[in-house]
């Protein structure tokens, strides 16, 4: 009872403070509290600064502000903070446990040693040496690290709870945090790839933009857009991708002798720039990925021992898909901690390539909206019953000229029988 905060008689607020000297003050806490609670407080520095000077709204509309520090340092510092404290849980459920688990493992390798030494070398190779300095995998960074595999669901698997409390805080861990990093993750990649490329993303939605007039803008001479004006439309766009889907949604809805209506017009209009700008952020999202794939897995050969250039490539691209099968992991141990070098910067590095594949994934979705969206709209069905509105629209004004062209011509034959008379 004596490791226990609820056997100290004091109050609640000297409880917490006590909790957090324990966590924080002692020498093995100080490399964790510079590793992810400093660097997280630093990058909200200018956030903070924001809000005390009261020009929030100012932040919200200017460009680095929007994606930058809303888009990028808020949700990475949600992040690495909720990493973190899911990490001092998960060392506090598993520490105990997995101590008594290296005592007896140790045991049972003197004995092994002692009752057949020949084999004992190759024991050492497959179970470890029990003598070895550094075993722990439940310290803070280990834990930090676990939780950080479990909400971006990698879930390496090299180590796992044992405990009956750290299962359960492992699962309702992984219902909030998921969803964290889901939302998170999709707004990062998309503020990174707009707030570093903003330039050339305006300038290709300028390009399309001009090339796709508003709809009072084309209809020069009050008719409507014909078929010409939107193919030639279409062609200085230059679409990469689509092209096909939005010259087939022209031919399916128009006529050589027709024109476009307003409504759709403006649908084909919207989309088409829609498409132009999620193309040039997929390209610029791949680019940022190739070299992120190239730098890791160079990084990774060179950290691991007796790594091929092949793994180098097969561990990136199994990590930042999150399939994490587990066989190869990044080298992250040093003479205190087999997870220390997990710290901020690694964390960063591995959620810039999560967020860019989501980024990927957003774009390409957006893209296939839309596509899908101009493929339901030339559809027959679809096609057949603009035509047959259209159709009865026209017949329902015939029908009211010729109606009142025969009230006319009723009221000058009434009007010629009264002179007459």
């Amino acid at each position: 009872c004596s490791n226990s905060l609820a056997c100290i008689p004091i109050s609640p607020l000297r409880r917490i403070s006590f909790a957090l000297e324990i966590m924080l003050l002692p020498e093995e806490r100080l490399g964790a509290f510079l590793t992810y609670i400093l660097p997280a407080l630093l990058y909200q520095i200018p956030t903070l600064v924001v809000l005390l000077s009261g020009n929030w709204k100012r932040l919200e509309g200017s460009h680095c502000g929007r994606h930058f520090v809303l888009g990028v340092a808020l949700p990475g510092t949600l992040q690495l903070l909720i990493i973190f404290l899911g990490g001092l849980v998960m060392e506090a459920f598993e520490m105990e446990a997995e101590e008594n688990a290296h005592k007896e493992f140790v045991a049972w390798m003197r004995h092994a040693n002692q009752t057949a030494p020949s084999l004992y070398p190759d024991l050492v190779n497959k179970l470890g040496d029990p003598d070895a300095p550094v075993w722990r995998n439940w310290d803070i960074y280990g834990s930090t690290f676990y939780c950080f595999t479990l909400m971006t669901t990698i879930g390496y698997g090299t180590f796992a709870p044992v405990t009956t409390g750290g299962k359960l805080f492992s699962a309702c861990f992984a219902l909030i945090a998921i969803p964290v990093a889901a939302w998170t993750y999709g707004s990062l990649g998309r503020c990174v790839v707009r707030g570093l490329f903003y330039p050339l993303i305006q300038l290709r939605v300028k390009v399309v933009s001009k090339s796709w007039p508003t709809y009072d803008e084309a209809d020069e001479d009050g008719k409507g857009v014909s078929k010409q004006e939107a193919l030639l439309a279409l062609h200085k766009s230059r679409l990469w991708i689509g092209k096909v889907t939005v010259l087939e949604y022209i031919c399916a809805t128009v006529d050589d002798d027709q024109h476009l209506s307003v409504e759709e017009y403006c649908n084909m209009r919207s989309r088409v720039i829609d498409i132009c700008q999620e193309t040039i952020e997929v390209l610029t999202s791949l680019l940022l990925m190739l070299v992120l794939v190239i730098v890791t897995s160079i990084l990774y050969v060179m950290r691991t021992p007796d790594a091929a250039p092949e793994d180098g490539f097969y561990f990136t691209i199994i990590t930042l898909t999150t399939i994490g099968l587990g066989d190869k992991t990044w080298d992250k141990s040093s003479d205190k901690s087999l997870h220390e070098h997990f710290d901020w910067i690694t964390f960063l590095f591995y959620s810039c390539g999560l967020a860019l594949v989501a980024s990927v994934l957003q774009n390409f979705s957006v893209i296939a909206k839309n596509l899908w969206g101009l493929r339901l709209a030339r559809s027959p069905e679809g096609f057949q019953a603009r035509r047959s509105q259209a159709d009865s629209d026209k017949a329902q004004a015939h029908a009211t000229i010729e109606d009142r062209m025969q009230e006319t011509h009723d009221d000058e034959q009434a009007g010629s029988q009264d002179v007459s008379l």
